[in-house]
């Protein structure tokens, strides 16, 4: 059951689990940034350090565990740690032994919702991996073709500039001939 867990939640980015009393936990995480993972993780980790919560009930602590394994295997946090979300499953599965069937059927919704959204995604990533690699090819063709034109407008610039130097030699030879006639005049 944790392994089925583990591999669901590290897509999860936003859910909302009812507990036995209805109360509403929101764990959003879609928006942090790379840096802020760690910030939210040091964060949450010190609340658990905290002499303060050691006599809170069970449920704040498995708050904490289960929010510490979405973002130890969340899909935007940058350096995943599968290891420690899957023991911060476990022991959100010692605490909450009393867990009620809305809460388990809540978070498995939501673990089954995002799996499916990563795969819509995956997939949606993988159709434009394959577009890329057809414009890469079809950029490749280009390429070649600008450099085979390069080639031609370079051979066709050297005809030019030759063709030029020897205009250049043919005016000054007119202008010669022409003062020639004049002198012979």
């Amino acid at each position: 059951m944790l392994g089925f867990l583990i591999s669901m939640i590290s897509c999860t980015s936003y859910g909302v689990l009812k507990g036995r009393d209805q109360s509403f936990l929101i764990f959003e995480y879609s928006k942090l940034k790379d840096n802020e993972f760690k910030k939210e993780i040091a964060s949450k980790e010190g609340m658990l350090a905290e002499n303060n919560l050691s006599n809170q009930p069970g449920r704040n602590k498995a708050n904490l565990y289960i929010q510490l394994a979405i973002l130890y295997s969340h899909k935007n946090n940058k350096e995943p740690d599968f290891i420690k979300a899957l023991e911060y499953l476990k022991l959100y599965a010692l605490v909450r032994d009393e867990i009620s069937v809305d809460y388990a059927e809540d978070l498995l919704n939501i673990l089954v919702e995002n799996k499916l959204s990563c795969d819509i995604l995956n997939n949606k990533y993988n159709k434009l991996l394959e577009k890329n690699k057809k414009f890469e090819k079809t950029c490749s063709k280009f390429a070649v073709k600008i450099r085979e034109q390069d080639k031609k407008l370079q051979k066709q610039y050297k005809i030019i500039k030759k063709n030029n130097k020897i205009i250049e030699q043919l005016k000054a030879l007119d202008i010669k001939l022409e003062n020639k006639r004049k002198e012979t005049e």
